[in-house]
């Protein structure tokens, strides 16, 4: 009987459904399932192909999930896009003069980016070139008329939404399409530091820091270490950096209260280059390595006089507690929210989040800028 109740209550909901769909279809009858033939006027593709389509179906989607969500709540229900839920995302544009150094920096949403295809290559390469820095024509105030842009993700989706571009065109102007398989693998790495907070564009323009990074004796062919030259961003260390440069202005000012300790400074993989975290390593090996990771960190701490470990994450925040009381070391332990982009809270606004809690925990003012000192740096940017 209940059952059939929520049936009923549910018709009006699904007719208003069912009414949307309808004006979408009706709208888009260009969109034809059948194969269409091309313009006789140009060797271009008909419009209706399945990329053009795909994206304005999910964008008519997002269009109906304001109404639908009115209905669901006269209803006494919820509604939640599922294409907001599951498929947008976020990524960071920067454009830096290469002249005077100065930034600028942009997020924009995305559904399904489209990656130029490497002929006999694999979407794992294609995604590494569409990160990757490419220099381009732009008039700087300092003169400069060249800049590097980059793009990186901040967010990442439940389902990520690829189109491979197999059209160029030829010497002679004309529209080619590329056969050449493509090497699809089970495992797709989105962000290549893979290092907690090593971000590379802080690193460098910010931190100042310089120098050549090794590579290890067993180079993973899938992962290999380019160091500082790496043009792909960390999401986590973008967030996490450029919030205190935007507090405290000069690394400086960081460090004179603050360390930032890494407490597995180490990174593991399996055989196809995916990264494993200490908890899917095997439970004797991870036991060790932690036990070696808490001494460390106990030293540290002991060594720097430290009055206050944060951790970022509440992982961090109850490996440090347990760590430092069985230690004996007597320092008080809190944290702050960890800006990983597979946190759902951080995607939403890590930064206030961030403020937030440091202000509570009474650290913001050893760490914040004074008004004068905050407007000359902005006038720097």
């Amino acid at each position: 009987m209940q059952e059939e109740e929520e049936e009923e209550e549910g018709a009006p909901f699904l007719s208003q459904a069912a009414g949307c769909a309808l004006r979408f279809i009706q709208r888009d009858a260009p969109y034809s399932a059948e194969p269409q033939e091309k313009s006789q006027k140009s060797n271009q593709p008909s419009a209706e192909d399945a990329h053009e389509f795909l994206t304005a179906v999910l964008g008519q989607m997002r269009d109906l999930a304001a109404p639908l969500r009115q209905v669901a709540s006269i209803l006494g229900r919820s509604y939640r896009c599922p294409v907001e839920r599951n498929l947008v995302f976020r990524m960071q544009n920067c454009r830096k003069c290469k002249r005077c150094g100065s930034a600028s920096v942009r997020e924009e949403e995305f559904l399904n980016p489209s990656l130029d295809l490497i002929p006999g290559g694999s979407v794992q390469q294609m995604l590494q070139e569409y990160e990757k820095e490419t220099d381009l024509e732009f008039n700087c105030e300092c003169g400069g008329t060249t800049s590097a842009q980059c793009s990186t993700f901040t967010t990442l989706p439940n389902f990520l939404v690829l189109q491979i571009k197999r059209f160029h065109f030829s010497e002679s102007y004309e529209l080619v399409k590329c056969y050449d398989p493509v090497d699809l693998t089970r495992e797709l790495i989105v962000t290549s530091s893979q290092v907690p907070f090593g971000e590379v564009r802080s690193v460098v323009d910010w931190l100042k820091i310089t120098g050549e990074v090794g590579h290890p004796p067993n180079e993973h062919p899938k992962r290999q270490i380019r160091g500082l030259a790496c043009t792909q961003s960390e999401v986590s260390g973008a967030r996490f950096w450029v919030f205190f440069k935007k507090l405290c202005g000069e690394p400086e000012k960081f460090f004179k209260h603050c360390f930032v300790h890494n407490l597995c400074p180490l990174i593991f993989m399996n055989a196809s280059g995916k990264n494993l975290t200490p908890p899917e390593l095997p439970v004797g090996e991870r036991e060790k390595l932690l036990a070696l990771c808490d001494i460390t960190l106990c030293k540290v701490v002991e060594a720097l006089g430290v009055s206050m470990v944060i951790g970022v994450g509440k992982v961090a925040e109850q490996r440090a507690r347990r760590a430092l009381t069985a230690a004996g070391v007597s320092v008080r332990v809190e944290s702050i929210m960890h800006p990983s982009p597979r946190n759902p809270k951080a995607n939403k606004g890590w930064e206030g989040e961030a403020r937030t809690r440091l202000t509570e925990l009474g650290v913001i003012s050893l760490l914040s800028m004074s008004n004068n000192v905050m407007k000359a740096h902005k006038e720097n940017e």
